[in-house]
């Protein structure tokens, strides 16, 4: 594929048709008549030999190219604005830009408002999103970061990318003061027989904790995993690593 050969105004097109999944609306979203994105759809049918869009009724629905097409389509897109939109001298004293960090629940809770106050006081002006880890970040790691700006995860789980450590934790075991099954410290023979709740993130397989069990030659119990660990917290029964 040689891209001088593209028009790169139609992957704008492009986005707009698979995400509106409507003529109008998509030349609304990005300036054009609808007969002037009629137009694009066309030559967008002819480049990848797929109807994309097809009518059903009074609406359009994606066909199954056009559904794949989707998510890399946006990702496309990102990946130019912020190439386009960047400029040989940074002043985060005057910046006036969104940060976008891929981070979990936890992380946001344990290190998100030391960042949000961090980034306040250099770049008053610009502001800070969290987006959710998924499992694309270890299936498909350049693409998913090819739109953020940052990620905050534990060692081990990518590779071959700059890190800089921000901060130490561990895990740790939970249970209830008042447990009557446990005396001051919970054992490992106490985690072997009691059922677990487990925050698991998308990309532990297996959970640290589990992983821990296994180690000592013992099987873990557990009954209930949350990808939150807000979720797992409100779930715990009697112990929760």
């Amino acid at each position: 594929m040689n891209l001088a050969s593209l028009d790169l105004n139609l992957l704008v097109a492009l986005r707009a048709l698979l995400e509106e999944r409507n003529v109008t609306r998509a030349g609304r979203r990005i300036g054009l008549s609808q007969p002037a994105t009629s137009a694009a759809l066309a030559r967008l049918r002819h480049h990848f030999a797929d109807d994309l869009l097809v009518r059903t009724g009074n609406n359009y629905e994606l066909t199954p190219l056009g559904t794949a097409l989707v998510v890399p389509c946006a990702t496309a897109c990102g990946l130019l604005e912020r190439l386009f939109t960047s400029r040989a001298e940074f002043d985060p004293a005057t910046e006036r830009r969104e940060f976008t960090i891929i981070a979990s629940d936890y992380a946001v809770a344990v290190f998100g408002a030391a960042l949000a106050r961090a980034l306040h006081a250099a770049a008053p002006a610009s502001s800070l999103v969290f987006e959710q880890v998924g499992p694309e970040i270890t299936e498909n790691t350049a693409a998913a970061l090819s739109a953020v700006d940052g990620l905050l995860m534990p060692h081990g789980i990518v590779s071959g990318l700059p890190t800089v450590e921000l901060y130490l934790d561990e895990w740790v075991c939970v249970i209830a003061d008042d447990h009557p099954d446990v005396g001051d410290r919970i054992t490992m023979d106490d985690l072997a027989r009691l059922p677990w709740v487990v925050y698991q993130r998308p990309y532990d397989a297996p959970a640290p904790a589990s992983s821990a069990c296994s180690a000592s030659n013992r099987t873990s119990r557990c009954r209930c995993r949350a990808s939150s660990c807000c979720r797992a917290s409100s779930r715990a029964p009697a112990a929760s690593p």
